[in-house]
């Protein structure tokens, strides 16, 4: 009983001292470093305050930045790029006691209520654009610069995290916007290796894209569970397992991604066959509602796509994206009627480095009550100035739309 005692007390003691040093300690660790990195590379860092824990990741310190703030240089420097409310940082108790910034082993990133801002304007610079000013090495265009050979941050990460983010990209040029809306993600790997699997997964509650005038995704929930095979050497990112979720449609991804200096390539496949009508039906703007689960659909649907090329401020990689139904039907529950007897067989393809999409519709069909509508044709140059080349045939009942699918319209719809 006495040995256990001495045992309590050793450590309770190891601990005050952990405490008490890294009280002292944190803030000339962290002043340093941020101020080295403020002079190596085009952004500037900055925080509010810097707090510590020894027993969140003991036998880890950890090191927890308030209120960081990330911003770069003109025509930017007015703009935040990153803000988090909070950035945990796991590192070697060894670390605390270092005079200098060099060498610090960062092992675990929790960050928590992230806002990042990334944009590329009108003339093509990009906000996000890291530049390393110290000095390289002058016996060869091929040297590594002197913060490749001694870098000031070592990794051993296995896990990181983030939390309630929010993510903008903005790329006014190509007239391009993504919104994450409350991004959840974590990933765990051994970073220290040249080539690794990376396991992740990621929960994003509201995700839009829209490239000029046409929305893919709006607030669109993403559910993805992925494995991607990872070579640092290369900066290529191979899809492995993976299952990605889009509001209730489930898609195989396949194919790789490829940061290079100018540009992303990438050659990615995906396909959901036999899928549910409903899962597509799930996809259409205003269809996703709050009683989206009371809705009752029938027939079978097979969706497939590519996009394969380089996506830079001057080019764009060419995609399809196949959808087929036959004889599908839906209804709301709190809406009087139904609509029937569907199919549809069409694309949207993207087939120039240049972003100029078509869509191609070989045949679309409904029935509402006893009123059939029937269409096919194709839109043109749909990102600037729409062209149509189409045929109609059928009737509709514009108050019966209204009462078969939820449309927000500011007026009431009638006539045949």
């Amino acid at each position: 009983m006495k040995i256990l005692k001495r045992i309590v007390a050793v450590i309770i003691l190891v601990i005050i001292i952990l405490f008490t040093v890294f009280y002292f300690y944190k803030d000339t660790l962290i002043k340093k470093f941020v101020a080295k990195f403020n002079s190596d590379y085009n952004i500037e860092v900055a925080y509010n305050s810097v707090n510590f824990s020894v027993l969140r990741s003991f036998p880890n310190a950890t090191l927890i930045l308030n209120d960081l703030k990330v911003t770069t240089e003109k025509p930017f420097e007015n703009d935040t790029l990153f803000y988090s409310k909070k950035l945990y940082l796991d590192l070697n108790i060894k670390d605390i006691f270092k005079k200098n910034a060099d060498k610090i082993n960062i092992k675990n990133i929790l960050v928590k209520n992230a806002k990042v801002n990334l944009e590329i304007n009108k003339n093509g610079l990009a906000n996000y654009e890291v530049k390393y000013l110290g000095k390289t090495s002058d016996t060869s265009s091929d040297t590594k610069t002197n913060s490749d050979t001694n870098n000031d941050v070592t990794f051993s990460i296995k896990k990181y995290q983030i939390k309630n983010a929010n993510i903008l990209f903005n790329d006014k040029k190509a007239n391009n916007y993504i919104v994450l809306t409350n991004l959840n993600h974590s990933g765990s790997g051994d970073f220290n290796a040249s080539t690794m699997d990376l396991d992740t997964k990621t929960n994003i509650d509201a995700f839009t894209v829209k490239m000029g005038k046409i929305t893919y995704l709006n607030k669109a929930k993403i559910n993805l569970d992925a494995i991607f095979g990872i070579n640092f050497n290369t900066m290529k990112f191979v899809l492995k397992e993976n299952t990605l979720q889009l509001n209730d449609l489930i898609l195989k991804l396949n194919g790789f991604i490829k940061h290079n200096k100018t540009n992303e390539e990438m050659d990615l496949t995906f396909s959901t066959p036999k899928a549910n009508f409903k899962s597509i039906l799930s996809l259409i703007p205003n269809a996703y509602s709050a009683d989206f689960k009371g809705v009752k659909a029938n027939g079978i649907t097979n969706i497939s796509g590519f996009a394969k090329g380089k996506y830079s401020d001057t080019e764009m990689p060419i995609y399809a994206v196949k959808i087929k139904a036959n004889n599908a039907s839906f209804k709301y529950p709190n809406l009087p009627k139904s609509v029937t007897n569907i199919s549809f067989n069409g694309n949207i393809i993207n087939n120039s480095k240049y972003s100029n999409p078509f869509l191609d519709i070989t045949n679309l069909k409904f029935t509402i009550d006893q009123d059939t509508f029937e269409t096919k044709g194709k839109i043109t140059n749909l990102t600037k100035n729409p062209t149509v080349d189409a045929s109609f045939s059928g009737t509709l009942n514009l108050e019966n739309l209204s009462k078969a699918y939820p449309i927000q319209l500011e007026q009431k719809l009638t006539g045949i």
